[in-house]
């Protein structure tokens, strides 16, 4: 399984470690938000802009937020 991705009581949450450099300004060592799927090939799906939008953030020197990317509606997914 990926790392990014975690199971619990079968539903899919996207996971990821603070780094080091932010230990001071966020207090936890990891974010987990659920995904609401219990498929895993639509929580890599629902987990790709998330996924995506803190990369894009970090490399730019800027601690990314889960809370500022919209999560897709079950309907985008099928534009794919």
């Amino acid at each position: 399984m990926s790392s990014y991705l975690l199971n619990r009581k079968s539903y899919y949450h996207f996971r990821i470690l603070i780094p080091s450099d932010l230990a001071s300004l966020i207090p936890a060592t990891e974010l987990v938000m659920s995904l609401k799927t219990k498929n895993k090939q639509a929580a890599r799906v629902i987990a790709f802009p998330y996924q995506h939008g803190i990369r894009t953030d970090s490399h730019a020197g800027v601690a990314g937020s889960l809370l500022d990317i919209e999560r897709p509606t079950p309907l985008s997914l099928l534009a794919f």
